[in-house]
């Protein structure tokens, strides 16, 4: 405990027998949360109870009682304590919000947070407090208006301290989303706020949403023209534009010696670019400052893939699989280089770790490679559960229609294909195609033409290989 204040000094005094003292509630209140602060929980609840025989009708001292069994998980002792407490302050409601949330009853533990955060008087802490009930009952979705409605009433230091102490939360929480709003909402308070601009930026990047990220890249250049993280955010937008030489030009000013992803970002342009050998010298370069890592190993592989070196990227990639064994992008480009190596069982075996490892569970590549293995390994029906899942994630895909066409017909299953060929025939005749972009629309115009071919064969050569 750090040192005792004096109110603390002389209740352990009457403690002791040395003195004789007297403590009003609020003094209990106090001497309870100095020993809470100091992880003393015991000692804490003693000091209420020693309140309580004092001051046996105060409901602030019932309910920091309750607060405090709360914590050590008697529930039951808790909310009977808190049946005769007809206070309605801001701690006795957090209380019996959460006791409510306990128990199951989230309707009414929603209408007691929400009621409580109407209150003029709340303070800073107990909004804190609401914060983290949100967390550990994920309740954003039905209280996150009225917390930012509650801050709102704040002056805006107390608004900027709250929305950042939230997004703390949401880090913990991994609520990526929810933080992306809650930096949002500071930087409307705070535009000139450096950090928020590059989490922002970070959070647009983790969505996806490079146009977004581009623009918050321009703000916080504003700010800090010549800061390196935004040069290099900037950079990485290019790239994944396909401006490669735009990006290689950035990086090549940055000082690469405190940012090693600098060197295996400009090394993928390179690849991209078909300068495999080039890629391969920043790559080298890289390691005479850095220790060899999965993203090295990975971009490596990538240039010998392209050179057609397949037997030496699969052998950099288990390598990078050796380090970081649960990233997607080692585990994909593995499935599918065993895949192209007609090692069927070893594609097979990596592809079942890629779908328990951080893959993007609306990305069809997955599905589809895994059903080109299945209909290789002779498994056509857990093929076709694949090619569902890809043709769920997008209807017009032709090349998956036509998958499931010729896996229908090794099964020969005709009434399933021409459940297929129905399937497309509907598509492609509904009377929204012409709203559809050009990209779409020509898609299906290769797609109708695909069927009226597999039809004809149908009509034709009922059992002509498709």
């Amino acid at each position: 405990m750090s040192k005792k204040t004096d109110l603390l000094l002389r209740y352990e005094s009457m403690l002791r027998g040395e003195s004789v003292e007297w403590f009003d509630t609020e003094d209990y209140e106090e001497i309870a949360l100095e020993y809470e602060m100091a992880s003393m929980l015991s000692n804490a609840i003693e000091a209420i109870e020693m309140g309580l025989k004092y001051h046996p009708m105060s409901e602030e001292l019932i309910t920091r009682k309750a607060y405090f069994l709360l914590i050590k998980g008697q529930i039951d002792e808790a909310e009977n304590l808190m049946s005769i407490v007809t206070d309605k302050s801001d701690e006795a409601q957090l209380i019996r919000a959460e006791l409510r949330l306990i128990s199951g009853d989230i309707d009414e533990a929603i209408t007691i947070i929400k009621e409580l955060l109407k209150e003029e008087s709340l303070q800073t802490e107990h909004l804190l407090s609401v914060i983290d009930l949100c967390a550990d009952y994920k309740l954003y979705k039905e209280i996150l208006l009225d917390i930012f409605s509650s801050i709102k009433k704040f002056e805006r230091t107390q608004q900027l301290y709250l929305l950042r102490e939230f997004v703390k939360v949401l880090e913990e929480e991994s609520e990526y989303r929810l933080q992306l709003q809650v930096v949002e909402k500071i930087l409307d308070i705070d535009p000139y706020s450096y950090h928020e601009w590059l989490r922002a930026i970070e959070l647009y990047l983790y969505h996806s949403d490079i146009q977004k990220a581009s623009e918050a890249i321009e703000y916080a250049l504003a700010i800090e023209p010549e800061n390196p993280d935004a040069l290099y955010y900037k950079a990485y937008c290019f790239a994944e534009q396909g401006y490669y030489k735009d990006a290689i030009v950035i990086l090549d000013l940055l000082d690469k010696s405190k940012n090693e992803y600098i060197y295996t970002l400009m090394a993928t342009c390179y690849n991209k670019l078909e300068l495999y050998d080039k890629s391969d010298s920043i790559l080298d370069e890289c390691l005479k400052h850095y220790p060899l890592d999965a993203k090295i190993l990975y971009v490596k592989a990538q240039n010998r893939y392209k050179s057609q070196q397949q037997l030496v990227a699969i052998d950099l990639l288990r390598q990078a699989e050796e380090i970081e064994p649960h990233s997607s992008d080692i585990l994909y480009m593995l499935t599918k280089l065993y895949y192209e190596q007609e090692n069927y069982d070893m594609a097979k075996e990596t592809f079942l770790k890629l779908e328990s490892s951080d893959y993007d569970e609306f990305d069809g590549k997955a599905y589809i490679l895994g059903g080109d293995i299945e209909a290789k390994r002779g498994e056509y029906r857990e093929a076709l559960n694949y090619y569902e899942k890809a043709l769920a994630l997008d209807r017009y895909d032709i090349d998956t229609c036509l998958k499931m066409l010729y896996t229908y017909s090794e099964l020969h299953d005709i009434d399933n294909m021409q459940r297929i060929i129905d399937y497309v025939e509907d598509l492609i005749s509904d009377s929204k195609i012409e709203t559809l972009p050009d990209e779409e629309q020509c898609r299906v115009h290769y797609l109708r033409a695909a069927i009226d071919k597999i039809k004809n064969i149908l009509r034709n050569h009922i059992d002509e290989t498709i």
